[in-house]
């Protein structure tokens, strides 16, 4: 049997429980898993990513202001903050083919439903709480759970793979957006979109979202050195995990995705509007974002990579500090082709390894017992600043008549998280959760 390249303890649990691994056995069973997670976050951004592609037709109909149009996310960001750790425990406790397949349609459903709405701006806005009823069942915290129960000794590449979704996504659909409100107007666009997501999704989990048995669960779980709680056990399970959600590490991790979040989405939500107002051409514009797309799968197959072999904390710290290089030439960004696509490759190098590093260093630092709880946590941070940060772009503008005072403030936010997941020490060094 091939031995996988784990501490001593590990190996000898694995060996123990007659379950040791090879990465290219993790692969042959777990890639059907990978490709469906890898389109399921895919489209579980695309509710947030899109809205900057529909701020000025809207805004064209009604009048609405910019923050006004992205409150919308505010609305998803509360909803997600309070429902993600609830919706992770319940990952947890029922796993994830149920909670998926069932999110998905009314995801899916909602997204389509965006297209129906009327002149009152309450409209607008209840809708998207209907978006984030389907939206906390089918964010990445769902497919973080699914992969890293598959995966252990390649765990990281694994979630990068699964996470480039997101980029892949970010590639092609600046410029089908585009075209599609241009042919069909934004109404129509939504639905397209809704119905999109559910024909590429919903066939695929229905094939291979398929939660490990029982037995087997637990026996990846001792490998990853974390023993599923039974009634034995559940009180220790509990302890665990407020011992978890208290430890100063865990603090910095939410604090860290709260500010990288804010000052990096905002930045990407309006990043085609931002440049259009520079005297680009939509079309032009929609080509440059798709290199945040690019940049995005590099900066996860990157990330995750390098995170499976160096010190997570330190390749985390060092991709989440690069858009405040981006930042720095975007403040005096003229327009010009080659420059645009280098700021949005940059950009998006840190926006593909933001969720590799969360959840991969989740994993290693707090183990498996309590995962998609911890993630769901997590999550709702992420979802949080997903709201707050092109809303406050959005109000930016407003006001000023311009960006420049966002992107100077994200400066400093990208500097300070990549400080905070620097600090958090050597996860292979002392209990999981302390310090």
């Amino acid at each position: 049997m091939t031995q996988l390249s784990l501490p001593a303890e590990k190996a000898e649990i694995g060996a123990s429980a007659g379950v040791e691994r090879s990465g290219l056995t993790e692969w042959r069973e777990g890639f059907p898993l990978v490709i469906t997670s890898f389109f399921g976050i895919g489209v579980a951004v695309l509710s947030s990513w899109s809205i900057g592609l529909f701020i000025e037709p809207i805004q064209d109909e009604f009048g609405w202001g910019r923050g006004q149009i992205t409150a919308g996310l505010v609305v998803l960001s509360i909803i997600g903050f309070f429902a993600a750790p609830f919706a992770g425990r319940l990952i947890d406790l029922i796993g994830t083919r149920k909670i998926g397949l069932i999110g998905m349609v009314v995801y899916s459903t909602a997204i389509a439903s965006l297209g129906t709405t009327g002149a009152h701006l309450w409209q607008w806005w209840a809708l998207w709480i209907f978006l984030s009823i389907g939206y906390v069942m089918v964010k990445p915290t769902l497919w973080a759970v699914a992969v890293s129960r598959r995966f252990d000794s390649q765990r990281g590449l694994a979630l990068a793979v699964t996470n480039c979704g997101s980029g892949a996504i970010l590639i092609v659909m600046p410029t089908i957006l585009t075209v599609l409100i241009a042919d069909h107007g934004w109404r129509m666009s939504y639905l397209f979109l809704g119905i999109g997501v559910a024909v590429l999704t919903l066939p695929l989990m229905l094939l291979f979202l398929r939660d490990p048995a029982p037995g087997a669960a637990a026996a990846r779980l001792r490998m990853a050195g974390a023993r599923p709680a039974g009634a034995a056990d559940d009180a220790e399970a509990k302890a665990e995990l407020w011992a978890s959600l208290r430890s100063g590490r865990f603090l910095r991790l939410l604090l860290c995705a709260l500010i990288l979040t804010i000052a990096l989405i905002g930045l990407q939500v309006h990043f085609i509007p931002m440049i259009v107002g520079l005297g680009v051409d939509r079309t032009t514009a929609a080509m440059i974002a798709g290199m945040i797309g690019l940049g995005s799968i590099i900066g996860r197959l990157t990330c995750g990579f390098m995170m499976d072999r160096y010190r997570g904390q330190i390749v985390g710290a060092a991709f989440l500090a690069l858009p405040a290089l981006s930042s720095v030439f975007l403040l005096s960004y003229d327009g010009g082709l080659a420059m645009g696509c280098a700021i949005a490759f940059i950009q998006g190098l840190a926006l593909g390894a933001e969720m590799d590093v969360m959840t991969y260093l989740t994993s290693r630092y707090f183990g498996l017992r309590n995962y998609g709880t911890l993630m769901g946590t997590i999550m709702g941070v992420l979802v949080l600043g997903n709201g707050v940060g092109p809303t406050l772009a959005g109000w930016v503008y407003d006001i000023t008549g311009s960006y420049q005072l966002y992107v100077m403030g994200a400066i400093p936010a990208f500097l300070v998280s990549a400080l905070l997941i620097a600090s958090l020490g050597d996860y292979s060094r002392g209990p999981r959760g302390a310090h």
